[in-house]
């Protein structure tokens, strides 16, 4: 079995996607790209080399194999999701965010980090406005969304699912839902469509605006 790599190195991994994003800013990722402290992180490179996750180009020129561009892929979705959660949830900024989103990066599953993109929505961009690739949740959703999943507005009164993820651009919003226990994977019921949308989680009655309800999307139950 091949040894994992070093924290070091993966951030080396995460460097050479951020070249690459600059170079080629909206667009695929360039095959290989200008990296001027390939000298400076030779050792990382050279393990990098070693799990075949990179090749060169000449001694500055730097690109990802198939399996490194997985690799990195993995890391940024982390990374960026990690900040996302920080600054989302938390409301944590600065440096405090980019210090918690490093730690992330590096202990966060594949399990657990799907589950962070379903409660935060599925977001496409981090706080600094960087894409966030898509992992297997976020083309489950999509697939969903027109099938499954609906949002609770869609909901007939005595309905009743199972919260899918929350999708909200109000961040304030987003908090609020998740303080009343408004989860991913929570059964819900419709109770009352007007003067305002009634809804039942668990033992627990809550009187939201359209906007509020609008937010909650639910994997219907069948009738």
């Amino acid at each position: 079995m091949t040894s994992p790599i070093s924290e070091q190195t993966e951030e080396v991994l995460e460097m050479i996607w951020e070249a690459m994003e600059k170079a080629a800013p909206g667009s695929e990722l360039p095959r290989f790209v200008d990296f001027p402290s390939a000298g400076e992180h030779a050792h990382a490179l050279g393990e990098l080399q070693g799990h075949q996750l990179v090749e060169l180009d000449g001694p500055t020129r730097v690109g990802f194999t198939e399996a490194g561009k997985k690799a990195a892929t993995g890391i940024i979705r982390r990374h960026r999701l990690g900040e996302r959660l920080v600054k989302d949830v938390l409301d944590i900024d600065g440096e405090v965010l980019e210090e918690f989103a490093c730690r992330l990066e590096h202990v966060v599953h594949q399990g657990l980090e799907e589950s962070i993109c379903t409660l935060l929505g599925h977001p496409k961009v981090c706080p600094h406005d960087r894409p966030i690739p898509p992992g297997d949740c976020c083309k489950q959703a999509r697939r969903e969304v027109g099938q499954l999943v609906v949002p609770l507005t869609d909901l007939q009164v005595g309905q009743t699912g199972t919260i899918a993820y929350l999708h909200a651009e109000d961040q304030a919003r987003l908090g609020k839902l998740m303080a009343m226990g408004v989860l991913p994977g929570t059964r819900v019921e419709l109770r009352r469509r007007t003067p305002t949308y009634v809804f039942s989680v668990g033992y627990s009655q809550f009187a939201v605006d359209e906007a509020v309800a609008g937010s909650v999307y639910v994997r219907v139950e069948p009738a």
